[in-house]
C-alpha cells in the first residue's frame, strides 16, 4: 500500500496499529509503499524515524479474504454440449478450476474473463467473446486443472466443453478469493448449458 505525507526522507520503519511491516520503500520526501504484515489488526498507521514518530489521525481498515472453493455439479453432457458457470470474484486472487471425469475422453476445461457467452443464440457454433485466460484439453485425463494466475476482481466464466460420447453428471470446482463483505456462495452465481 502507498502512505502520503510529509518528511518521510529518514524514515526507519512503519508499523500497521503497532504491528512493524516486514517490507517498506521511501519513494520520496512525500511517499513510502509497505506491506501490510500478516496479523495486522484495523488501527492507526506509524511511520518511525530517528527523529520520532509520525502516527495517522484515519485509522487504516484491515479486510479478511475468504479462499472461496465451490463445488460444481455438472449436468449430464451430450456430445459437442458445453456446460458453463458465471462467477464473481470480489478481490484480486488466484483463480483455479477442476473438472473430475471417468471415463478419459475428449473434454476441454476454459476459464474466461466476464461472460462471453451472454446473449449469443448459438454460443458454441459461433465461440465466445473474448480470450480464454486458462485451458486444458485432453481425452486422456479423468482430473482436468488449470489455473489462471493472480486477477482481478471481477466476473469469470468456466465452461466445462464434452468434445466425445455422451457422460454422467460429472463434478467440478472453482477456486477465488472473496473479501469479508462477500461470503462464499454454496453455488455459483450462474449455470447454462448449451445446446
Amino acid at each position: 500500500m502507498t502512505i502520503t505525507g510529509a518528511n518521510f526522507q529518514t524514515a526507519s520503519g512503519v508499523a500497521f496499529n503497532g504491528t512493524l511491516a516486514t517490507t517498506f520503500t521511501v519513494v520520496s520526501t512525500t511517499s513510502i509503499t509497505a506491506t501490510v504484515p500478516a496479523g495486522a489488526t484495523s488501527g492507526p498507521i506509524s511511520v518511525i524515524s530517528p527523529f520520532g514518530t509520525g502516527t495517522s489521525a484515519a485509522s487504516f481498515t484491515v479486510i479478511q479474504l475468504n479462499n472461496c472453493s465451490v463445488t460444481v455439479n455438472v449436468p449430464a453432457l451430450l456430445s459437442g454440449q458445453t456446460y458453463w458457470v458465471t462467477f464473481t470474484s470480489h478481490s484480486v486472487g488466484t483463480l483455479t478450476a477442476g473438472w473430475i471425469i471417468s471415463p478419459a475422453q475428449s473434454v476441454e476445461l476454459d476459464m474466461y474473463g466476464g461472460n462471453p457467452f451472454a446473449g449469443l443464440a448459438d454460443p458454441i457454433n459461433k465461440g465466445p467473446q473474448g480470450g480464454i485466460i486458462a485451458s486444458q484439453k485432453s481425452s486422456t485425463l479423468t482430473n482436468l486443472n488449470i489455473n489462471a494466475g493472480s486477477r482481478a476482481a471481477g466476473s469469470y466464466t468456466v465452461g466445462f466443453f464434452n468434445g466425445s460420447n455422451s457422460m454422467l453428471k460429472t463434478s467440478g470446482t472453482i477456486s477465488y478469493v472473496n473479501t469479508s463483505a462477500f461470503p462464499c456462495p454454496a453455488t455459483p452465481s450462474s449455470l447454462n448449458t448449451w445446446p
